[in-house]
């Protein structure tokens, strides 16, 4: 019962902050504290990629339909790259209200199964007393993913579903967990880094027949869409074939080559702050739960963040925060800590502003995507 009545809380602090920020937008209040290029609600509607994501909930993949209504100068063969899980919410709510409206409720329902899967999970593993702080806190923290959640941006609900998987994993619900591993790979390519990580815990347990259903799942999920793209693109690799926008590099740390077509900038000193963060989470984790699934996934998708070439590496890392949550769970209940999440908290809400408004898309004409 005390668990139930905490995750509750949890969820009615996530509605609220995120109605309270989209509020904000609103009454456009950033115009009125110095953010003079903003455009209200719009900048919410507009965030990148956000009007990508409905444009497919609109059209699917039917080059004809999103050439002939919408203006954004995109290549055509650049939508694949966004897989039809999140689009396919945001499809669902436009049934009862607007787009943009749609894809925003997309991104609240997102939040609401991130806060209920992060706290379900850390109950496996820390006092719930501590598992609710510690989830009062990723519900702000950290600021690039709180951004996220506040706009059309498929992170929370990809993010919500690998933790998911990974509770029903634990729980011995293989099922369940396929499922949700699949929904996962629906929204996004870096799932496959769970499944791999299944595949070795299945191996080094020896359990391999434990992860046989997320084999299967993964496998006909990934057929799936590429049978969705031959018919409504002609193109069965329609994803490998939209352009640039695959962003693991050869080498690692190319992020730090500023030429990159996705970094172009040397201001980069912060990425080196979430590696080294990253790096001593992933050790503490090792140290306090070894051989757990949540280590071994942590530890691959740390290896396959460092050959990550583009410039917004903490939007990238977003799967990886809960469990870093997790390894430093002993320090992040401390009193003092609390007191400096306190005094971070404006920091946060100006900085998601700051963010929003400086990253919106160029959509001339709303019509067709409401």
């Amino acid at each position: 019962m005390l668990i139930k009545n905490k995750l509750f809380v949890l969820i009615v602090v996530n509605v609220l902050l995120t109605l309270g920020f989209w509020t904000i937008f609103k009454l456009n209040i950033p115009r009125q504290i110095s953010f003079s290029n903003s455009n209200g609600v719009y900048d919410l509607w507009s965030n990148y990629d956000g009007p990508n994501y409905l444009v497919i909930a609109k059209c699917w993949y039917k080059y004809d339909c999103i050439r002939s209504g919408y203006s954004l100068s995109l290549p055509l063969e650049y939508y694949p790259a966004h897989l039809p899980g999140f689009p396919a919410v945001i499809a669902f709510f436009d049934i009862f209200t607007t787009g943009p409206w749609a894809m925003l409720f997309s991104t609240l329902l997102g939040n609401i199964l991130l806060t209920y899967y992060f706290y379900k999970l850390l109950n496996l593993y820390i006092d719930p007393k501590k598992a609710f702080w510690i989830s009062l806190l990723f519900t702000i923290f950290p600021g690039r993913l709180f951004a996220t959640k506040m706009v059309g941006a498929p992170e929370s609900m990809f993010v919500a579903s690998l933790l998911a998987s990974i509770y029903y994993y634990k729980k011995d619900k293989s099922i369940l967990s396929a499922l949700f591993l699949g929904f996962a790979q629906s929204i996004k390519t870096p799932a496959v880094i769970l499944l791999v990580a299944f595949v070795l815990h299945g191996f080094i347990n020896k359990k391999i027949k434990n992860i046989l259903p997320h084999i299967l799942v993964a496998g006909l999920t990934v057929f799936s869409i590429f049978t969705l793209y031959q018919i409504q693109a002609g193109d069965f690799f329609a994803y490998f074939n939209s352009g640039d926008n695959r962003h693991l590099a050869g080498i690692p740390y190319q992020v730090f080559l500023s030429s990159q077509t996705w970094v172009q900038t040397i201001w980069l000193e912060e990425i080196l702050y979430i590696f080294a963060i990253s790096f001593f989470g992933i050790y503490y984790l090792h140290q306090q739960y070894k051989k757990d699934i949540v280590v071994i996934f942590s530890w691959l998708f740390t290896l396959a963040l460092v050959f990550v070439g583009h410039r917004d590496i903490s939007r990238y890392a977003s799967p990886l925060y809960p469990f870093l949550y997790l390894a430093f769970a002993p320090v992040l209940v401390n009193k003092h800590t609390k007191l400096v999440f306190l005094l971070l908290l404006p920091a946060v809400i100006l900085y998601a502003i700051n963010f929003i408004v400086g990253n919106t898309a160029p959509v001339a004409d709303w019509a067709p995507y409401l």
